[in-house]
């Protein structure tokens, strides 16, 4: 316990830290005059208020989800990048981009794939409807998502229940 309580401590006192050194008025005057912050919202065309996950793509591109959204930011615009009609994600939660440069969107009901154009959705491929927590990519490509008790492996258009 006493180790436990040690760790919690030490993680604590390193997340304050890092904390300290993200607020620049707590920086040193010069260091925090080369830093500079801007943030968007409904007036600057952000559609929801609220964003679910952010990713930077493979293009240098900023990929957000709202939840209802799949937006593409280009540092100035925000382009919404439209869902299939029949989309069975729900609310949206997260999104992941794999080493191919899908765009995954994951929310309450399942997660679809967008990549040049072309939708893959789980629902369409077999995958019960369930909330999606977690999507992730290993080195041999295999995308995994989780389910509350289940993990699906997506590979080239193909999946699978590896785990229910």
């Amino acid at each position: 316990m006493r180790t436990l309580v040690k760790q919690w401590i030490s993680s604590a006192a390193a997340l304050a830290a890092c904390g300290a050194m993200a607020e620049p008025s707590l920086l040193a005057p010069a260091f925090a005059d080369s830093y500079t912050s801007t943030s968007w919202g409904l007036d600057d065309g952000l559609p929801d208020s609220q964003v679910c996950g952010v990713i930077q793509g493979q293009d240098g591109y900023l990929w957000l989800v709202t939840a209802r959204f799949l937006l593409r930011f280009d540092g100035r615009n925000f382009a919404n990048v439209a869902l299939p009609a029949q989309t069975a994600v729900g609310r949206n939660e997260g999104v992941f981009q794999d080493s191919r440069g899908g765009v995954w969107v994951f929310g309450y009901l399942g997660v679809v794939r967008h990549e040049k154009g072309v939708w893959w959705q789980s629902e369409k491929a077999g995958v019960p409807r369930g909330r999606v927590t977690s999507v992730a990519e290993t080195a041999d490509g295999t995308v995994y998502f989780s389910q509350e008790r289940r993990v699906f492996a997506w590979r080239d258009g193909v999946v699978e229940a590896v785990l229910e």
